[in-house]
């Protein structure tokens, strides 16, 4: 090639020479040796540009799989389902029986003598109800027993509650501003009439659905070029517009991922959509703030994880019945401080058979069940009587998404009720955590794909010669008992 050019650039010189200069400059290339006393040696035969270069067809996966573990996991565990409604609701269930508070400061009464007892504002509605009622039987921190003897309602928002200790020789104890103090019991007289009736409501949980999409664009001359790459994954990308292709699936499912662990609820009037006609925007809630909002918190400085505080963290679960097999979902720091303290735990004797049984109980018998525990690899361990299922997510190292610098998600740890809530309409399991896609007969928005062009192999669509692909999904996330859910942050 490059004696082509001189040859050519020499030609050209000669038209502009004289006959019998132009002559001796075409004779003098002819006479040039084409062949020369030298050994094969790369800096000679490079110069010719006769060596050939090769590159591996396999594209290398530098950053793995680049995180996208926490959506995988709930895809693997089934946490998902379809509805036909644009708000994700359901009701679960308050205290059936209610403690209340002491509203002020109040000295211990004589023995066997009646004091007054205030209610907090928090221990009465908007009604003016209260759970309390005469004939109960109050348990006070002394282990001191006394009744209600009558409720004064004078003050409606706050109401007067007499009790009288029920051994003569016992005494009210002295009580602090807001002590909480319970209802064990009541009592009642041979041939006596029926107490008032109670009632317990019901707490609403709503969501609603989320608009996520992806595109992808090339050009037909794009799509007709070859590249070096031609595999990934064991997948066939021959043109680099097929690895985009992949690209754009990766980039969705970090979208859908995203918008299941961090994304609030839209409020705000300034957010619209300007790209069409500054239409509403709807956001779903995702994971953290439903735990800021309803979870247990549980702060802790990195570095000083214990023993102590697995057990700290099963007494606020057993406080609220939370089932005794729960899901620690955990980045990256806060995982490698609960290995280092509870090795012995990991190594209990029973661990094989823990394994076995949680295993099954989630994924399933068989070789099927067992490819879904390997995919999502829970390490199990058993503490203060719950068996944890650890699991470290990449995600939330990703340095381009949760793992950025300046950010806190590798200490942060989710403590979940593993199993699902029985629908008692449908009597379906639904997970108590989970992503709902948007869905009515065929049509099912859970990943809709579709391309548009007058380019590549498709039908011909349009006069411009390029290919759009599309990506769109409709979801919300859901959860369900958050109060039994632990939210272990950086402090």
């Amino acid at each position: 090639m490059k004696k082509f050019i001189v040859f050519a650039i020499l030609i050209i010189a000669a038209v502009f020479m004289s006959p019998v200069d132009a002559g001796a400059a075409l004779f003098s290339i002819a006479l040039a040796p084409q062949a020369v006393t030298a050994d094969y040696f790369d800096n000679i035969v490079t110069s010719f540009d006769l060596n050939q270069t090769k590159f591996l067809p396999e594209l290398i996966r530098r950053y793995g799989n680049q995180g996208t573990d926490i959506l995988d996991m709930l895809m693997a565990l089934g946490y998902e389902r379809t509805t036909d409604v644009e708000t994700v609701r359901h009701f679960e269930e308050n205290w059936i029986h209610q403690a209340f508070k002491n509203k002020s400061t109040q000295s211990a009464g004589a023995a066997g003598a009646a004091v007054n007892i205030t209610l907090a504002s928090d221990s009465v509605d908007s009604s003016n109800r209260f759970y309390p009622r005469v004939t109960d039987i109050v348990t006070f921190p002394n282990e001191v027993t006394g009744m209600i003897l009558s409720i004064d309602v004078s003050t409606p928002s706050a109401p007067i509650l007499s009790v009288a200790p029920n051994d003569v020789n016992d005494s009210v104890p002295a009580l602090a501003a807001g002590e909480v103090l319970i209802i064990t019991g009541n009592a009642f007289s041979e041939g006596s009439t029926q107490p008032k009736g109670r009632f317990s409501g019901a707490w609403e949980y709503n969501n609603v659905m989320q608009i996520v999409k992806e595109s992808l664009g090339a050009s037909g001359t794009q799509m007709t070029n070859a590249t070096w790459t031609k595999i990934m994954d064991g997948k066939n990308i021959e043109g680099w517009f097929n690895k985009g292709l992949l690209d754009i699936d990766y980039r969705m499912k970090t979208n859908i991922q995203g918008t299941f662990l961090s994304q609030k609820r839209t409020t705000n009037p300034l957010i619209v959509d300007t790209l069409n006609n500054n239409g509403t925007v709807k956001t779903t809630e995702g994971f953290y703030p439903y735990l800021k909002r309803v979870g247990i918190p549980y702060p802790y400085q990195p570095g000083t994880w214990s023993v102590q505080d697995h057990n700290t963290i099963a007494r606020l679960q057993v406080r609220q019945f939370t089932p005794d097999t729960v899901a620690s979902m955990c980045g990256f720091d806060i995982d490698v401080e609960i290995e280092d303290v509870l090795k012995e735990y990991f190594q209990f004797t029973n661990i094989e058979y823990t394994t076995k049984v949680t295993n099954s109980k989630f994924f399933g018998e068989g070789s099927e069940g067992e490819a879904l525990a390997a995919t999502v690899a829970f390490q199990y361990f058993g503490k203060a009587g719950f068996t944890n299922c650890l699991k470290r997510f990449a995600a939330l190292s990703n340095p381009q998404t949760y793992g950025a610098d300046g950010y806190n998600y590798q200490g942060r740890a989710t403590i979940v009720p593993m199993g699902k809530k029985k629908d008692p309409k449908s009597k379906n399991d639904i997970p108590t955590i989970g992503v709902v896609y948007k869905a009515m007969g065929p049509n099912n928005r859970k990943m809709e794909m579709w391309d548009y062009g007058a380019a590549g192999g498709g039908p011909k669509l349009g006069s411009q010669d390029r290919r759009d692909w599309f990506m769109r999904t409709e979801m919300s996330s859901e959860f369900m008992a958050g109060n039994q859910m632990v939210d272990v942050f950086v402090q």
